[in-house]
């Protein structure tokens, strides 16, 4: 068994947003803005328009490309994150039609305790025996916000 799979993807992947994209987020803010000001809601207002722009900012921004890793250690995101095996609880491997599948890795803590790691297929086989060495292969169906982040191309 090798002692570190390791492979390189988009970090998220990238859909280019059209002008179409750029009009709806624009008509949802003026008109949240709009019914902020008619109830005269200031901070919900503020809030809106704050929100607006970074979905703008975020659907103009390119993905980073990172190296991805498990070992027998763990799993590494890039050159700044690293979880031992003891941090995590579970992992899921979405396979998905027509994108990068999957790996979908629980961790121990209660704010945001998904990992989402893209993986090339040919790499699948390799790193669920692996896995499976440290961790239960658990079944995970994207959530409501998952799936609106995906539609949303975020």
């Amino acid at each position: 068994m090798p002692e570190e799979i390791t492979w390189r993807a988009a970090e998220r992947q990238h859909k280019p947003k059209g002008a179409l994209w750029y009009a709806g987020v624009a008509a949802a803010v003026l008109i949240l803005a709009t019914l902020a000001a008619i109830r005269q809601n200031f901070f919900f207002g503020v809030f809106i328009i704050l929100a607006g722009a970074l979905l703008v900012f975020r659907g103009k921004e390119r993905p980073q490309i990172l190296d991805f890793s498990v070992s027998e250690k763990g799993v590494g995101i890039g050159k700044q994150q690293f979880y031992p095996y003891d941090e995590l609880e579970w992992f899921a491997i979405l396979e998905r039609e027509d994108m990068l599948d999957q790996l979908v890795i629980k961790r121990k803590v209660s704010i945001n305790p998904h990992l989402k790691i893209p993986i090339d297929r040919k790499h699948i086989g390799k790193v669920r025996k692996m896995l499976e060495e440290e961790l239960e292969e658990k079944t995970y169906e994207p959530s409501l916000l998952d799936t609106i982040i995906e539609r949303l191309g975020l």
